[in-house]
């Protein structure tokens, strides 16, 4: 059974400012991810990478990424932005 996708308040309020198609390219990635997920030939297409022990990083579109955490088994996306955005944000956070 693919873990379940839980998005933050913050990813939340982020999907819902996004122009049509850079929202409809999240929630494809979205759709997809907890399949892919664990699975290296099938999440190339997502661009999964892992950022720290638990932090990941997929690629919706060529420029807008999404940061999820993988805890208890489940997928908790925390936030939506470029590539940049979310290495700021992780190096703030550290």
């Amino acid at each position: 059974m693919p873990p379940s996708v839980i998005l933050s308040k913050t990813a939340a309020a982020r999907l819902a400012e996004l122009p049509d198609a850079e929202r409809q390219a999240i929630l494809s990635a979205i759709k997809d991810l907890p399949g892919r997920f664990g699975r290296p030939h099938l999440h190339a297409g997502l661009g999964i990478r892992r950022l720290g022990h638990d932090i990941f990083e997929f690629r919706a579109s060529l420029a807008l990424r999404g940061l999820f955490y993988w805890a208890a088994g489940r997928i908790y996306i925390d936030r939506f932005g470029s590539h940049d955005d979310l290495q700021d944000y992780l190096r703030n956070v550290r």
